[in-house]
């Protein structure tokens, strides 16, 4: 494995609040995304993104090199849980600490994958969407359209986003559908201590791919070169950057930031 591309970059351009992380050790290469809390509390001086994702990454580096992938994703789990133990009692509905992850295995020639991390293998994209962030995203494009038909202006919204206001209620309970399978087309995978159900850890098979790219979804667009990366997502954000319409988000810019959300890239050689 070689690293091609690597670049990583916090919405607020400020390292310490990024809640990105990507991990590049001999046996695995890895973007992780912690995920941004609505009611979780900040943990060993880290907002509870930063506290998953960074205990995942350390995790990850501790994990046998031919570790099989359903082991390796319920031992991260298990080592997250471990590490908010001491910190807050998870209770059933409370939000706890979580992230997604992608993780390639140079023993194994597969990328293991829990939530939205977007995959590209010889060019060739593999998205995983949650079915809950397309109803929410939409629900704020919709809302935004009406507010801008009732005089708000872009300006307006980019100073208070009442388009994320609207759907903030359900955001703030979209952790009910964390490793649910039961919950039908909402239930999503995420790593966040308890277990993951096999149908939300996707396996993907590299054992004939040389070429792959792992990208948090601070990225719209996924193109094979970080370059093209980058021009696809300064488009968006130039040209509709509270993100309802070129590329439907749940939040979009907002003042003192220098994108939507933090973002990452990782382009390797198998």
């Amino acid at each position: 494995m070689n690293v091609i591309e690597k670049f990583i970059c916090g919405k607020k351009n400020d390292p310490a609040l990024c809640e990105d992380i990507i991990v590049t050790t001999p046996d695995f290469m890895a973007v992780i995304d912690g995920a941004t809390s609505k009611s979780c509390p900040p943990l060993g001086g880290m907002t509870s993104g930063r506290f998953a994702a960074q205990t995942v990454a350390d995790g990850l580096q501790n994990l046998p090199a031919d570790i099989e992938g359903l082991a390796a994703m319920r031992r991260l789990s298990h080592v997250l849980r471990e590490a908010v133990t001491p910190y807050m009692n998870v209770a059933a509905g409370t939000e706890s600490p979580s992230c997604c992850l992608a993780v390639y295995s140079r023993a194994r020639r597969e990328i293991w994958r829990v939530g939205d991390i977007a995959v590209m293998l010889d060019g060739q994209l593999r998205l995983l969407p949650k079915s809950i962030d397309a109803v929410t995203a939409d629900a704020r494009a919709a809302m935004i359209e009406a507010l801008l038909r009732s005089g708000e202006t872009v300006e307006s919204l980019l100073r208070d986003d009442k388009g994320r206001a609207f759907i903030f209620p359900l955001l703030a309970r979209q952790h009910l559908f964390a490793n649910r399978a039961d919950a039908g087309d909402f239930g999503f995978g995420v790593m966040n201590g308890a277990e993951i159900p096999e149908k939300f850890i996707d396996i993907i098979d590299a054992n004939a791919v040389r070429e792959i790219v792992l990208a948090s979804d601070g990225y719209p667009v996924l193109h094979p070169a970080l370059a093209q990366s980058e021009e696809a997502l300064a488009k968006v954000l130039r040209d509709d950057p509270l993100l309802f319409r070129l590329h439907k988000s749940t939040k979009g810019m907002q003042a003192g930031q220098v994108s939507f959300d933090d973002r990452s890239y990782l382009r390797f050689t198998a």
